[in-house]
């Protein structure tokens, strides 16, 4: 045998450190690439949610603005794997809550106010109204979802605000 013949392919154990050098590379990239998968997925799943959480938004907001007095109610719309919760309710100006507040000390309670940021009644029509949608989906075990809230006008409440001033200021002051 030449000493050039002699060297023309892998050893057995060459071939074996190959095969366990590859087999380290997979076992540990393999978990990355899985949770890599994973976190993709879950990504375009939530920008989906979060485009139909808009588009609701954007339809009661197009609704609002052409003149149609909103309707107080909840509704749940489903779109593929998402299932949309959009309710509709008078803003409180009352129930807000500012992140980092400290409560304030009670004082006497002050006469009522009128005017459009009034809490509103039951037998009046708000003319501030909440929009909140919360869309949701299944991940794997848990429960994900995306959140959009909006605030517009009522025009027939603010129309009977207007109305409402207006006879005011036409009354003569006692």
């Amino acid at each position: 045998m030449k000493p050039s013949d002699a060297r023309r392919g892998f050893t057995l154990i060459e071939m074996l450190a190959a095969t366990a050098l590859f087999a380290v590379v997979v076992i540990v990239l393999g978990p990355i690439v899985v949770e890599s998968s994973q976190r993709e997925g879950l990504a375009r799943r939530k920008a989906a949610a979060a485009l139909f959480a808009d588009r609701l938004v954007a339809e009661a907001e197009e609704a609002a603005a052409s003149g149609a007095a909103p309707q107080l109610t909840k509704r749940e719309r489903t779109e593929e794997e998402f299932t949309a919760t959009i309710e509709t309710t008078a803003f409180d100006p009352a129930a807000i809550e500012i992140a980092g507040a400290q409560p304030a000390a009670q004082k006497p309670a002050e006469p009522a106010a009128t005017g459009w940021l009034d809490s509103p009644t039951a037998d009046t029509a708000p003319p501030i109204v909440q929009l909140d949608v919360r869309v949701a989906w299944v991940e794997g075990v848990a429960e994900q979802e995306v959140r959009r809230t909006s605030f517009f006008l009522n025009p027939a409440a603010l129309e009977a605000l207007e109305q409402n001033d207006a006879a005011e200021d036409q009354e003569p002051p006692q």
